[in-house]
């Protein structure tokens, strides 16, 4: 997380940490991010690990209004795939 933290600073990007909680619902992913006028929502998982159904509805539903949803079981993957991101 503080290698994704670190790389979405030096690209100037706006992001916000979503811990769950009872007033939040579930599935929600990890990391809301907006970078260079791109609505990205990114779940990270320990390796080997995979989104819960609950968890790849939300970025199915960030996919169909328009952004883009992702996730990675590992900082390169997920530093690969936001950079992939941003840069269109």
């Amino acid at each position: 997380m503080a290698a994704v933290k670190a790389y979405l600073d030096q690209v100037g990007a706006y992001y916000i940490r979503l811990v769950g909680g009872p007033m939040l619902r579930h599935g929600l992913p990890d990391l809301v991010i907006c970078a260079e006028g791109r609505f990205i929502a990114l779940e990270l998982k320990s390796t080997g690990r995979k989104p819960t159904h609950k968890q790849l509805k939300e970025l199915d539903a960030v996919n169909s209004a328009g952004g883009i949803g992702l996730w990675a079981d590992s900082t390169a993957k997920a530093l690969s795939a936001l950079k992939d991101a941003i840069n269109g």
